[in-house]
């Protein structure tokens, strides 16, 4: 069930370490003290999990090239998909089909779909951090790495990464996705070991996103694939009635994508038209569309109303003062924050326990609500958070934080309170990118270089020693001193990063 907000402020259900249950924050956190844990997918599934089969696909995917020799042991809690069905199948959005859409038109030439820049230097892949399934991709031999290091098996022209929950996923300049880590609920795209190997897909990618125990991908032409599963507290969903999708999975949305974000559970899909679809885990509020009294499983209408992309609707608000379509996207991994076109405006749901929203009233938020508190110096560019904390990018390259103080996620010293609006952090400046995930938090600034700060419980920072970080910190190391860092993202355990060749 939901969580209540304002009386318990236990954190939402996450991924645990494979050595117990998967896990998105530290694998053995609990050995810390019992408030660092942070609760994920239950230790056992509910029986229900043991009659699942494979998602019917569209994509029918090659057999992974690599193959590992060892014999990887079932987990007791790992989806039992020995009776599988084959076909073609498609998750079809619960509002598009009778929606008129207008497609934005795009110029020739641009690197973006419609007005959403993406990152686009090609680089080098290094890791850092646990590596119990391999989501390091340094091979399964090695347990962590406290210092960056390059991904040697990956191609040399890597624009994009996306760290999940404990697996990892990369694209090319050319349009392909990698992927490695761990598969036990096939958020690798193919039934094989978690070795590096590509996905097949059927068009050039643009953007990926991963969440625990999924991975989308983005086409040039606008659709929208996805493989693994979306989870709640009672365990598996599904991407479709509880079936995981063990290959890439066409979403049959009626309208072309611009930009995808994923969560921990959930998927946020922004059209060209500037429409807004949500489809995963609806407990905490985060698909925007769902009430509280059917955020759990879609109450009484099934799951399939929260699986099925829905159209997140607005209503007549006069701060929008008309004005509908959505400029851009974020997510958070139990919230959802939108930018309204011409207006200075934000949207944002979903869980706000400890202020994520930046709503006073702690509440969680199930349907759309204008975060009217959120002021930046310039405009804003980007949206990030961990569980419990959230990190603002605005156009002037300063950094902004609120949500739970604790583990130094924010960035802002030593305090004794969560902070319930934004707040600069003043030691960065002339930032361009941020990453944020659990408890750990990443910029980078015009010059290529990191900082990070929160904990360093699971390696993830790459600091000398397994400390809370109040403050940023510079990141140094034999490999991040001699490149610049183009781009992070942090994962449940891990993070990576995009970087330039060895500079002379």
């Amino acid at each position: 069930m939901p969580l209540s907000s304002r009386i318990n402020k236990s954190e939402p259900r996450t991924k645990r370490a494979k050595t117990e249950r998967k896990s998105s924050g530290s694998a053995t956190a609990s050995t810390r003290s019992s408030s660092r844990l942070t609760p994920s997918k239950q230790a056992k599934h509910s029986s229900e999990d043991e009659d699942l089969v494979e998602k019917q696909v569209e994509v029918k995917v090659k057999k992974g090239a690599k193959k590992s020799d060892k014999t990887k042991a079932e987990s007791s809690d790992s989806a039992d998909t020995s009776n599988t069905t084959s076909g073609v199948g498609t998750l079809a959005d619960d509002a598009a089909m009778s929606e008129e859409t207008t497609p934005v038109k795009v110029s020739k030439g641009v690197d973006t779909i419609g007005a959403v820049p993406r990152p686009d230097k090609p680089g080098l892949v290094l890791s850092v951090g646990e590596n119990l399934s391999n989501q390091l991709g340094l091979g399964a031999e090695i347990d962590n790495r406290k210092k960056p290091q390059v991904i040697k098996e990956l191609p040399d022209d890597v624009i994009q990464i996306a760290a999940g929950g404990m697996h990892s996923a990369c694209l090319t300049k050319d349009g392909l996705v990698y992927t490695f880590g761990c598969n036990d609920e096939f958020a690798l795209g193919r039934d094989n070991d978690d070795e590096i190997d590509k996905v097949e897909l059927p068009e050039k990618i643009v953007e990926i996103s991963a969440g625990d125990s999924h991975t989308a991908a983005l086409t040039e032409s606008g659709t929208v694939y996805a493989w693994g599963t979306f989870r709640d507290g009672s365990g598996v969903l599904g991407m479709e009635q509880k079936r995981i999708a063990k290959v890439p999975m066409k979403f049959s949305l009626k309208v072309k994508v611009e930009k995808i974000s994923s969560g921990a559970d959930h998927l946020v899909f922004l059209a060209r038209n500037g429409d807004v679809y949500t489809a995963g885990n609806s407990e905490h509020g985060q698909l925007g569309r769902v009430s509280k009294y059917n955020s759990c499983r879609g109450g009484r209408r099934g799951s399939d109303m929260i699986l099925a992309p829905g159209l997140v609707r607005f209503g007549k608000r006069k701060e929008l003062a008309g004005h509908k379509q959505i400029e851009n996207a974020w997510t958070t991994p139990y919230c959802t924050f939108l930018k309204v076109r011409d207006a200075d405006v934000i949207i944002g749901f979903g869980l706000n326990n400890s202020y994520q929203l930046g709503i006073e009233d702690c509440e969680n938020r199930y349907q759309p609500d204008v975060l009217t508190g959120l002021k930046f110096e310039g405009s804003l560019v980007k949206v990030i958070g961990g569980m419990h904390h959230t990190l603002f990018l605005d156009s002037l390259g300063f950094v902004y934080a609120m949500g739970s103080h604790r583990y130094g996620s924010l960035g802002l010293g030593k305090i004794d309170a969560d902070v319930k609006l934004p707040v600069k952090i003043d030691e960065l400046k002339d930032i361009v990118d941020i990453a944020a995930n659990t408890n750990v938090s990443y910029a980078i600034d015009k010059s290529g270089k990191a900082y990070c700060w929160g904990t360093n419980y699971s390696k993830q920072l790459g600091l000398d020693t397994e400390d809370d970080y109040l403050t940023p910190n510079k990141l140094a190391s034999k490999q991040i001193d001699v490149r610049d860092v183009y781009t992070v993202s942090v994962g449940g355990q891990h993070t990576l990063f995009v970087v330039s060749e060895e500079k002379d």
